[in-house]
């Protein structure tokens, strides 16, 4: 009989373990719903989506930002709570 590699109580724990962290990892961050973030490239689009806050790239199809979009880019990000 060929043993299992990992066994299912080992399994089951690193699922709670994940679970408890994922629970205390969204506490922490239900505050901050609907805030938004500002970043230099878009790279938390899921985290973001997740987590329902708002990410503002600065930086748009890998270029650097014209002075007329950077302009637009800040006065959305006036728009949000952001915190530094």
């Amino acid at each position: 009989m060929v043993q299992p590699i990992v066994s299912f109580a080992y399994l089951f724990l690193c699922f709670i373990k994940s679970t408890r962290t994922l629970l205390l990892f969204t506490q922490r961050l239900a505050p901050y719903k609907n805030y938004a973030i500002l970043v230099s490239h878009p790279a938390f689009s899921y985290f973001c989506r997740d987590y329902e806050i708002n990410q503002i790239a600065i930086e748009s199809e890998g270029k650097d930002p014209l002075p007329q979009k950077l302009a637009a880019t800040l006065a959305m990000a006036q728009e949000f709570p952001i915190r530094t």
